[in-house]
C-alpha cells in the first residue's frame, strides 16, 4: 500500500493539511503587493555626459567614442550605441544574456572613471544608471500648476525644497523626481554694457567663479568651547552677486550689476512643460518593489489634498497621471473573469459527472490549488500583476484535470460494484504514476524559462511559476483531498443504466474510430501532412513583439528639424494643442518640449481603451498634416519593454555622416512607397547650419591674443558651463554665465577681449564666424558611425513585415561596406524570437525525455507528441486568418497548449498498455483505451475551454492580452482534442502493431 492509499485512512490529517493551505493562502492573498506588471531586471546601462558649449563633432570624437570603446570592451556587454549632441553625449550599453547587472555596472563605473583622465578638462562627470523598464518609476505624475506671477524656476525650487521631501515619506513609494533639471543662478551678461565699460567676459566669469566657493573654514577653540567658523561669504541672494566688483575704472569699482543680471533661472534650451495649455512642473513618482500601487496611489492623493491647503496662493497640485487607475480596472476585470471561470468550470464538471456531490471534489481542488499558488508567490517574492493573475485564471481550467480523472475513475469503479474505500484505493494506486506524468508535462514545458533571459523570461517566469505551483498543488490534492471527498460523495451514489449525451457522443466516436484504425499508415500520413501544414502556416503568420495595444494612455510624439530652437518648438506646440483640443475637446493633455532632443512629447489619459483607440485614429490623421514637424500617435500597450517606436534599425559602417544619411533617406523613401508605414524618422537627420570660428592669427598674435583667450571668451558667453555652487534662498544652485537668449553674431563680435597692453578691443576684430551645414547629431554603434531609422507600421501591418521591408530596401542598395542591424524594440523582438525558439525546442525535448522515462519506451513518446502539431494547427490558422498575431504572449500560450494536449495522449497510452497486458490485440487495446478515456478527456477539454471563454470575452485595459491567451488555448485545445481522438490511437497501432499484433 503506497502512501497515498494510507492517507485514505487519515481523513483528519488530510483535512488539516487542506485547512493549512487555505489559511496560508488567504493570508498571502491579502498581503501580496500589487503592481501593473512584473519588475523588469536591468537591460542596459545608460551613460550621460555633459560638456557645455561643445559642438556635436567634438562630443563624438572626444567624449562619446572613447567612452563607448571602453564600455564595449567589457565582458557582459552585448553591444553599445551612442549619440552625440551639442553639449551632451548619450550612450546605451546593452547587457549580454545572462550577465549579472550589478557586476557589469560596477565594471562600467570603473572603466568610465578610468577614462575620465583622457576626456576634455571642462567636461562634467559622466552619470551612469541601470535601466530596465524605461517607464519604471513613472507610475504617478503630480502636476504643479502656478500663476503667471511666478516663474518656472521659482516653482521648481519650491517643489524641490518643499514638495518632493514630503512625497518621499509616503510608505511604499519609490524614487520621486522632477522631469526637468534643477534651476541655477544665471549671470546673463549684456554685450553692449560690457563694451561700454571695457569689461571682458573672462573678468565676469573669474569674479563670480572665485566667489562661487563652498569652503570649510574650521573652528576656534578656547578653554570652554569649540567655536565653528562659517566660511560662507554671505552671497546668498542674486542681488548680493550683483554688488560684486568685476573691474575698476578710474578708481571706481564696476559692480556686476552694471554689466550683467543675476537671477535664478534655466538656460534657454531647458524643457518646458504644459498641462491643459498651462505652464507647469511635473513630479514623477515610482513604486518601490515591495509597494502596492493601489495603496501608494491612494496615499499620494491624500498627501496632495493635505498639501494643497498649505500651498502659496495660486499654486495648485493635481495628480494628472495615475497608473493605478488602469491597474485597478484590469484587476477588477480579472477578478470578475476569475469568478466567472470558476463558476463556468464548476457547471461543466457538474454536468459531466452527473451529481453535485461529485463536482464538489474538483471545486475544492480548484480553490485550494489557487490558494497554494499564492503561498508560493508570497515565498518567492512575486506580486499580483497582469501576468500572475492571468496565470491564476488559466489555472482554474487546468488544475481541475487531475481531480476530474480521479473522481471519474472512483465513480466508475463504484458503479461497477466496488465499495467506495476500495474504489478510491484502487484508483489512487493505478492513477498516481499517470497523474504525476500528466502534471509534469506543463512543468517540463515551462522549465526552460529558468535558463533563458530577455523580455520573454522576465515577463513569463512569474506566469510559469504560478501555473507550475498550481499544478503541483493540484497533483497533491488529487491524491489526498479529492479521493477523500469522492469516497464521501460516492457512498450515496446509485448508478443508473441510462444513456447520457456523453455516452451517445462516445458511441458516435467509436463507430468512426473503428474503421479508421484499419489504416494506421494513412493516419500517420495525415499527421505528417498536419505537421508540414504547421510549418507552412508558421512561415506566413504575422509576427509582432507584443499584442495590439489597448491601454488607456495615448502618446503623441513629434520631432522638428535637428537643431530646432525652443521658440520653434513652442510655436509648433501651440499648433499641436489647437489640433488636440479640436479632436478631443475638454480632454486635458500634457506636453513637454525638449530643445536638446528637438522634440515634443505629450498625450492624454482616457477612461476606456475604446476612447483611446478612437483618439489615436483621429489624431494621427490630423497631426500628419501639420507642416514643420513629423508626428506619430500611439496607444499604450501596458507591456513593459515595448515603450518606444516598434521599428528601429541601424545602418553602420566606416562612412561619413552624409553618406549614411543618404543611404537612410533612400531606404526611408522606398519604405514609404510600400504603404506599410505611417511614420518614419531618420536620426541623425539632415545637416543644419553651424557657425565656425575663423581667427585672424597674424593680427591676434600681434595684439597678444591667444586662441585660449578667444575660446575662453566665447565659452564664458555662450557655453553655460558650471563655475561652481552657491547657496541662494536656501537652495544649493549651480552658477553659470551666458548671454541673453536672443544674442546674435553681432553680440559675439562686440564682446571685449583684452590685449597685451591691457586695453580691450571687440572680439570681432580678430575673428569672424563662418557658417556651413554640419550634422547636429552623430550616431555610433560599437564605436562605428551609424544612423538610426525608427518607424511605426501602418494599422494591420505586422512588425515582421515592416522589418522585412526595410531589410529588403537596404539589400537593394548594394552597400556592401555597410551593415544592417536592429536596436530598441526591434532588437528585443529578434531576441524574443530566438529565445522562444529555444524555449520550444527545449520544451519539446524535455517532454520527449519525460515520456520516455514514464513509459520506459522510445516509441510511446512519439505517440503522445503526435498531439503537438495537431494542437498547433488551430492557433496558427487563427494567426494567418488575422484573429491574432504571433507575439510573446501567444507563443507562451501555444507552449502551454503543448503541455496540456500531451495529457490526452498520456491518458490514452496508459490504458492502452493495460489492454495489451490483458492480452488484447493492439487494435482492441486501442479501442478499449479510447472508450475508457473518452469521458475524462472530453471533460478535461471542456473544462479548459470553459476557462478560456471569460478570457475571450474580456474587456477593459490589457484585454487583448487576455483575449490572445484565451484564443490560443481555445483553438489549440479544440483542434488538438478533435484530431488527436483519431491520430493518437492510429499512431499507437502503427508503432506497436508490428510487435504485438
Amino acid at each position: 500500500m503506497n502512501i497515498w492509499a494510507k492517507l485514505l485512512h487519515q481523513p483528519v490529517l488530510v483535512g488539516l493539511g487542506a485547512a493549512a493551505i487555505a489559511l496560508f493562502g488567504l493570508a498571502a492573498v491579502f498581503s501580496l503587493p500589487i503592481r501593473s506588471s512584473p519588475i523588469i531586471p536591468p537591460q542596459q546601462i545608460e551613460v550621460t555626459t555633459s560638456f557645455p558649449g561643445a559642438d556635436a563633432a567634438t562630443m563624438d570624437r572626444f567624449v562619446t567614442l572613447p567612452l563607448e570603446s571602453a564600455l564595449a570592451a567589457l565582458e557582459g556587454m552585448k553591444y553599445v550605441t551612442g549619440n552625440s549632441y551639442v553639449g551632451a553625449s548619450d550612450i546605451h550599453a546593452f547587457l549580454a544574456d545572462g550577465a549579472a547587472p550589478n557586476t557589469v555596472f560596477a565594471e562600467a563605473l570603473a572603466v568610465v572613471n578610468a577614462a575620465r583622465g583622457n576626456l576634455p578638462a571642462g567636461i562634467q562627470p559622466p552619470n551612469l544608471k541601470l535601466v530596465g523598464d524605461q517607464n519604471a518609476n513613472q507610475e504617478l505624475n503630480i502636476t504643479v500648476l502656478f500663476p503667471p506671477s511666478l516663474t518656472i524656476a521659482q516653482v521648481t525650487a519650491f517643489t524641490n525644497a518643499e514638495l518632493i521631501p514630503r512625497f518621499e515619506t509616503v510608505p511604499g513609494i519609490g524614487p520621486v523626481f522632477l522631469y526637468s533639471g534643477p534651476p541655477s543662478l544665471r549671470v546673463t551678461m549684456d554685450p553692449a554694457r560690457l563694451a561700454a565699460l571695457n569689461v571682458t567676459p573672462l573678468q565676469v566669469m573669474q569674479t563670480v567663479g572665485d566667489d562661487a566657493t563652498v569652503s570649510a573654514a574650521g573652528a576656534l577653540r578656547d578653554q570652554a568651547a569649540v567655536l565653528p567658523v562659517n566660511g560662507q561669504t554671505g552671497l546668498d541672494t542674486p542681488q548680493a552677486f550683483g554688488a560684486l566688483p568685476v573691474a575698476t575704472r578710474n578708481g571706481v569699482p564696476v559692480p556686476l550689476a552694471s554689466v550683467a543680471h543675476a537671477a535664478i533661472g534655466f538656460d534657454a534650451g531647458s524643457d518646458v512643460a504644459f498641462y491643459d495649455r498651462k505652464p507647469c512642473v511635473y513630479i514623477a513618482a515610482g513604486i518601490a518593489p515591495e509597494g502596492n500601487i493601489l495603496d501608494v496611489a491612494r496615499r499620494v492623493r491624500e498627501m496632495v489634498q493635505r498639501l494643497q491647503s498649505r500651498m502659496p496662493p495660486g499654486i495648485r497640485l493635481e495628480v494628472t497621471y495615475d497608473q493605478s487607475t488602469g491597474v485597478s480596472q484590469s484587476l477588477r476585470d480579472l477578478a470578475i473573469t476569475l469568478v466567472l471561470t470558476i463558476l463556468l468550470v464548476g457547471v461543466i464538471v457538474r454536468l459531466s459527472l452527473g451529481t453535485m456531490r461529485a463536482a464538489l471534489a474538483p471545486f475544492v481542488a480548484i480553490m485550494l490549488s489557487l490558494l497554494g499558488a499564492t503561498v508560493v508567490m508570497q515565498i518567492t517574492g512575486q506580486t499580483f500583476n497582469l501576468f500572475t493573475i492571468i496565470a491564476l485564471v488559466l489555472a482554474v481550467g487546468l488544475v481541475v484535470d487531475d481531480a476530474i480523472v480521479v473522481v471519474e475513475d472512483i465513480f466508475r469503479r463504484v458503479a461497477e460494484g466496488d465499495p467506495p474505500l476500495a474504489a478510491a484505493r484502487a484508483s489512487i494506486t493505478r492513477l498516481a504514476p499517470v497523474l504525476a506524468a500528466i502534471s509534469s508535462t506543463l512543468v517540463v514545458a515551462f522549465l526552460p524559462l529558468g535558463f533563458l533571459s530577455g523580455l520573454t523570461a522576465s515577463l513569463f517566469r512569474p506566469f510559469a511559476l504560478v501555473l507550475i505551483a498550481a499544478f503541483l498543488f493540484s497533483l497533491a490534492l488529487a491524491l489526498t483531498v479529492v479521493p477523500s471527498i469522492a469516497m464521501w460523495a460516492s457512498r450515496t451514489y446509485v448508478h443508473r443504466e441510462r444513456s447520457t449525451p456523453i455516452d451517445r457522443l462516445r458511441g458516435v466516436y467509436l463507430r468512426l474510430l473503428t474503421p479508421a484504425l484499419r489504416f494506421p499508415p494513412l493516419i500517420a500520413a495525415l499527421v505528417l501532412l498536419a505537421a508540414l501544414g504547421c510549418a507552412a502556416l508558421l512561415r506566413i503568420a504575422p509576427s509582432n513583439l507584443d499584442p495590439a495595444p489597448d491601454g488607456l494612455d495615448v502618446n503623441v510624439f513629434a520631432t522638428g528639424p535637428d537643431g530646432a530652437s525652443m521658440d520653434y518648438l513652442l510655436g509648433q506646440t501651440a499648433a499641436m494643442e489647437q489640433v488636440m483640443h479640436r479632436v478631443e475637446p475638454g480632454q486635458p493633455e500634457w506636453i513637454d518640449d525638449s530643445e536638446a532632443a528637438h522634440s515634443i512629447f505629450g498625450g492624454y489619459t482616457f477612461d476606456t481603451p475604446e476612447q483611446s483607440a478612437r483618439a489615436v485614429t483621429e489624431l494621427a490623421k490630423t497631426l500628419a498634416k501639420l507642416p514643420g514637424i513629423a508626428a506619430y500617435v500611439s496607444q499604450d500597450s501596458g507591456l513593459p519593454g515595448a515603450e518606444n517606436l516598434p521599428v528601429s534599425v541601424d545602418i553602420s559602417g566606416q562612412a561619413s555622416p552624409f553618406r549614411l544619411l543618404g543611404v537612410a533617406e533612400k531606404i526611408k523613401h522606398a519604405a514609404e512607397a510600400t504603404g506599410d508605414f505611417n511614420y518614419i524618422q531618420v536620426s541623425p537627420g539632415k545637416p543644419q547650419y553651424e557657425l565656425r570660428i575663423v581667427t585672424d592669427r597674424r593680427l591676434a598674435a600681434r595684439l597678444g591674443i591667444s586662441d585660449l583667450a578667444i575660446g575662453s571668451t566665447i565659452a564664458a558667453a555662450l557655453s553655460g558651463g558650471t563655475l561652481g555652487q552657491v547657496s541662494v534662498a536656501g537652495s544649493s544652485l549651480q552658477l553659470t554665465t551666458d548671454l541673453p537668449a536672443n544674442a546674435d553674431r553681432s553680440a559675439i563680435y562686440a564682446l571685449p577681449i583684452a590685449t597685451t597692453n591691457g586695453k580691450t578691443i571687440p572680439l570681432g576684430t580678430v575673428i569672424r564666424l563662418e557658417g556651413s551645414e554640419q550634422p547636429k547629431v552623430y550616431g555610433s554603434w560599437q564605436g562605428v558611425p551609424s544612423i538610426n531609422i525608427q518607424a511605426q507600421q501602418a494599422p494591420g501591418v505586422a512588425l515582421s513585415t515592416a522589418l522585412a521591408d526595410l531589410h529588403h530596401e537596404f539589400d537593394q542598395l548594394g552597400a556592401r561596406d555597410l551593415t544592417f542591424g536592429y536596436s530598441g524594440p526591434s532588437e528585443t523582438y529578434q531576441q524574443s524570437n530566438r529565445e522562444n525558439a529555444r524555449l520550444f525546442e527545449l520544451g519539446l525535448a524535455g517532454l520527449f525525455f519525460l515520456l520516455a522515462a514514464q513509459f520506459q519506451s522510445l516509441r510511446d513518446p512519439f505517440v503522445v507528441i503526435t498531439t503537438v502539431p495537431l494542437a498547433s494547427l488551430g492557433p496558427l490558422a487563427l494567426f494567418v486568418a488575422g484573429g491574432a498575431t504571433l507575439n510573446i504572449v501567444t507563443e507562451i500560450a501555444l507552449l502551454t497548449v503543448w503541455g496540456l494536449i500531451a495529457r490526452q495522449g498520456i491518458l490514452f497510452v496508459q490504458v492502452a498498455h493495460e489492454g495489451k497486458a490483458l492480452g488484447l490485440p493492439i487494435r482492441e487495446a486501442a479501442l478499449r483505451a479510447a472508450r475508457l478515456r473518452f469521458r475524462p478527456i472530453l471533460m478535461i477539454t471542456l473544462a479548459l475551454l470553459g476557462g478560456a471563454v471569460p478570457l475571450l470575452l474580456a474587456s477593459g485595459p490589457q484585454s487583448v492580452i487576455r483575449y490572445d491567451l484565451g484564443a490560443v488555448l481555445a483553438t489549440g485545445m479544440s483542434s488538438g482534442f478533435l484530431l488527436s481522438l483519431f491520430a493518437v490511437p492510429g499512431m499507437y497501432c502503427l508503432l506497436h502493431g508490428g510487435r504485438h499484433e
